[in-house]
Order: structure tokens, then C-alpha cells, then sequence
């Protein structure tokens, strides 16, 4: 089978084998964008695991719900020695890196809400590591490491409250897909 987890930090309701991502209002002509982990179970090679796709959404003036549906994706097993030889989408690495960086940042602010300081330094650390393993060609993602070495130092001490207000806008601004 196929676990499917949201990277961005919108409301997430799980429902069997369905996940309901909530995307809050969006702008007529705005883009959103939404990245999944997906870990699947080993299997045989060509194995087909199939993954239905399905938006919902209410249209403002009428009030009335609409759905759109995408015939059905199909994913496959692949073997070992293809999936070593798969070049990887770097804008997918990049964005898939810099998400679950945030995700290690809220960890590293709820620690340090805590009193926990050593373990939020170490998970900004932590992910720091990550994004420059993961995303070595993104500008951005480098950028981001450097940002998150900084914020390293200042953790070990703790973060004051403005200091952790600025860190959730930020990172809630990147994880919805937004420009700051």
C-alpha cells in the first residue's frame, strides 16, 4: 500500500485510506501547492498501486460545492536498479527539502517553548545537515541552511518571544506555498 503524508502544514484529516487536505480560502487565480511523502510498501517490481485523485471545493458567489476528479494515477514498483538510476526533479527535492526543514523548525520552537534548548539547537542543526544533503543545487535551500546555522547559536540560549513569532510566520508563510 501507499502512506501519504502532507509536508505543508495545512489542516489534515485521515479517514481510512482517504487524507482530506484543507486548503483555507484561496484567490481566484492563486496557486497553491501540495507535497506528499509517499512511502510504499515493498512489493514486486511493476506492480501496479493505484492512487485516486479528487478536489472539492465550494464556489464563493454560489455557495454550491464542486468536485473535480483525475482519472485514476497509476504508480508502479519499480526495480531496484531502475530506481537507482532515476535522476531525481531537483525543484521537487528543493521544495520537499525546505518543507520538512519547517517541519524540523516547528519541532525546534516547541522545544524551545519547552525549556528544551540543547534539542532545539540540535534539530535546527539537524536539519541544516538535511537541506544541504538533500537540495545541494537549490539556491534557496542552501540559503535556508545558512539561515537555520544561525539560528543554532541563539537557540542554544533560547529564542525571545519575538524572535519565535518571526520563525512561525515564516515558516507557515513556506509551508502554504505563500510569498512572504
Amino acid at each position: 500500500g501507499i502512506t501519504a503524508n502532507l509536508l505543508n502544514s495545512f489542516e489534515v484529516t485521515h479517514d481510512g485510506s482517504r487524507l482530506q487536505a484543507r486548503l483555507d480560502d484561496v484567490i481566484a487565480g492563486e496557486t497553491r501547492t501540495l507535497v506528499f511523502k509517499l512511502a510504499i510498501s515493498a512489493g514486486s517490481g511493476g506492480t501496479a498501486l493505484p492512487l485516486p485523485l479528487k478536489l472539492a471545493y465550494r464556489h464563493v458567489e454560489t455557495g454550491e460545492t464542486r468536485t473535480a476528479m483525475s482519472s485514476e494515477a497509476l504508480l508502479a514498483r519499480a526495480p531496484a536498479a531502475e530506481v537507482a538510476a532515476e535522476m531525481p526533479d531537483g525543484s521537487v527535492l528543493e521544495d520537499a527539502a525546505l518543507l520538512e526543514a519547517a517541519l524540523a523548525r516547528d519541532e525546534a520552537l516547541r522545544a524551545d517553548a519547552a525549556g528544551d534548548y540543547a534539542t532545539s539547537a540540535a534539530r535546527l542543526a539537524s536539519a541544516s545537515h538535511y537541506l544541504r544533503q538533500m537540495a545541494p543545487a537549490s539556491p534557496a535551500a542552501q540559503q535556508e541552511a545558512l539561515t537555520l546555522e544561525g539560528e543554532v547559536a541563539t537557540a542554544a540560549g533560547g529564542f525571545t518571544s519575538r524572535k519565535r513569532k518571526e520563525m512561525h510566520y515564516d515558516q507557515n508563510t513556506r509551508r502554504q506555498s505563500r510569498e512572504k
